[in-house]
C-alpha cells in the first residue's frame, strides 16, 4: 500500500525546468532513497510532496497538503531567538498538536539534546544540533510519511547512527520515509528502494537488492604462474567481448567477467584441464556507488549522441 505516489511531475521557475518527469512511490514501511547530483530536482520534487510547492503537471495521489507528510528540509528554518523546546512546542502547536512538557522533553531527550541544550537559543546550535532538533520534531509528529533532504548533514557519527536507528523504526512501525542524500553508504544501509533522477528526470528505478544483482561481476583469482594461461583461456571464451578485466596482465592472477550462470562450470572445467589452479571463486555484487555512475555515464553518452 502505497503512503504517496508520484507520476510524471513536472516543474518549471521562469525558464528553468527544475523538474520535467519524476515518477517515485512510497509504500508503507519503506525507505525510498532520492539520488542525484546538485540541481537533478531532489528537493523540488520534495516540495511538491509537502505541499509546498504546486506542480506545473503529473499527478500525487493523495493530493497534497496532508497533514500526516512531514518534510524535514535541508535548511531547517528554526526561530534563533527561541530555545529548543520553545521551537518544538510553537511548531507543534501550529500543526494543532499539543504536546505535554514531558513528551517535549523525553523527545529532546532521544536525540541526544538533554536539559541544557533544550533551554538553549537555537542561535547558538551547530547545524548538527539543528538537525537533532528537527528528529525530535518528526519523533513528536510520527508523520506518516517522513520526508528529509540530506539528513545527515552535519550529524557527527553519533548522529548519523541516532538517524539511521530512527529511520528503521518509524519504517517498522509502518511509516514511509523518502530521503533524498548524497550519503551512498548510508543510502545502501537503510534503504529498501532507489529512484535515480537525472536533470530533473527519472532514469531508474528498482531496490537495493536489484542494484547488487545489476551489474555484478565474477571474480576469479588463479595461482600467478598460471594467470597467462588462464587470460587465454578466458578471451578465447569470450571472444570479442570488453568484459575480461586483468591486473595489469595478471601479476596476482586476478580476473572479473560477467558470465552467464549456465557458463559457470564450464569455465572452471575448461581452467582445469588446462591444469590452471584456481586460487579463489566469487560473485561480487554490485555496488550503488556502480550503479549510480554507470546510468549518469549512459545518459550523458545519450545526450551526447541527442546533440
Amino acid at each position: 500500500m502505497n503512503v504517496i505516489r508520484a507520476d510524471r511531475l513536472h516543474k518549471r521557475y521562469a525558464r528553468v525546468s527544475a523538474v520535467t518527469d519524476v515518477s517515485v512511490s512510497v509504500a508503507k514501511g519503506s525507505i525510498v532513497a532520492l539520488l542525484g547530483s546538485n540541481g537533478s530536482g531532489k528537493t523540488t520534487t520534495l516540495k511538491m510532496l509537502a505541499g509546498l510547492v504546486r506542480p506545473d503537471g503529473g499527478r500525487i495521489e493523495p493530493l497534497p497538503p496532508q497533514p500526516n507528510v512531514l518534510l524535514l528540509p535541508d535548511d531547517l528554518g528554526f526561530y534563533p531567538h527561541l530555545t529548543g523546546q520553545q521551537n518544538l512546542d510553537l511548531l507543534m502547536r501550529v500543526s494543532g498538536y499539543v504536546p505535554a512538557s514531558l513528551t517535549l522533553a523525553r523527545a529532546l531527550d532521544a536525540v541526544g539534546l538533554g536539559r541544557g541544550m533544550a533551554g538553549r537559543a537555537v542561535a547558538g546550535y551547530s547545524q548538527g544540533e539543528r538537525r537533532r532538533l528537527g528528529l525530535a520534531l518528526a519523533l513528536l509528529r510520527h508523520p506518516a510519511l517522513l520526508l528529509l533532504d540530506e539528513p545527515t548533514g552535519g550529524l557527527d557519527i553519533d548522529g548519523i547512527t541516532l538517524l539511521r536507528n530512527l529511520v528503521g523504526t518509524w519504517a517498522r512501525e509502518g511509516a514511509g520515509v523518502l530521503m533524498a542524500s548524497h550519503e551512498l553508504s548510508e543510502i545502501e544501509r537503510i534503504a529498501d528502494h532507489v529512484v535515480l533522477i537525472r536533470a530533473g528526470r527519472t532514469i531508474w528505478s528498482g531496490t537495493l537488492r536489484e542494484v547488487r544483482e545489476r551489474g555484478g561481476r565474477w571474480l576469479l583469482r588463479v595461482s600467478p604462474q598460471d594467470a597467462p594461461g588462464a587470460l587465454t583461456i578466458l578471451r578465447q571464451r569470450y571472444s570479442g567481448q570488453e568484459n575480461i578485466l586483468d591486473d595489469s596482465e595478471s601479476p596476482a592472477g586476478l580476473f572479473t567477467f560477467s558470465p552467464q550462470a549456465e557458463e559457470l562450470s564450464s569455465v572452471l572445467t575448461d581452467l582445469q584441464r588446462s591444469g590452471v589452479a584456481v586460487v579463489e571463486w566469487r560473485y561480487a555484487a554490485s555496488t550503488l556507488e556502480n550503479l549510480y555512475h554507470s546510468f549518469m555515464s549512459l545518459q550523458e553518452d545519450t545526450n551526447e549522441e541527442r546533440a
